[in-house]
């Protein structure tokens, strides 16, 4: 069985399972693909009041004197949290979009060409930034 090499094996969606070789190949789709990343676990598990799911998390990247903000979207919300020393995240704001026809996907940082000020930019299904 996999020439003596060491194996993980890991399930899927659906059910399915998954072999992986030492050297990352998974033997279920041909050798392509890549194991899980090593070395990560989880730490810290938020569940947002709308408790649907989220779409997109983005670190603040853009200035590093925010370097310990991130935002989440899902739903009709948007929100942007601090990453406090403890592992905790402090929500810092909460945007509820109204129009109920709209599902929020998408969110990227920016800042202000005038005063550097960050900017939390938000997108979704209705096209509206």
């Amino acid at each position: 069985e996999g020439g003596g090499e060491a194996e993980k094996k890991e399930e899927g969606r659906r059910g399915m399972k998954r072999t992986w070789n030492k050297r990352g190949k998974s033997r279920r789709n041909g050798g392509k693909g890549r194991a899980p990343a090593r070395g990560f676990r989880l730490t810290k598990q938020i569940e947002e009041a709308h408790r649907k799911p989220i779409y997109s998390v983005q670190f603040n990247q853009i200035d590093i004197r925010h370097k310990d903000l991130f935002a989440t979207v899902g739903s009709q919300v948007a929100s942007v949290y601090r990453l406090m020393p403890d592992g905790e995240a402090e929500l810092l704001l909460r945007f509820e979009e109204e129009n109920e026809n709209e599902a929020l996907y998408t969110c990227a940082w920016s800042l202000d060409p005038d005063t550097g000020a960050p900017w939390l930019l938000i997108g979704g299904a209705l096209g509206g930034i």
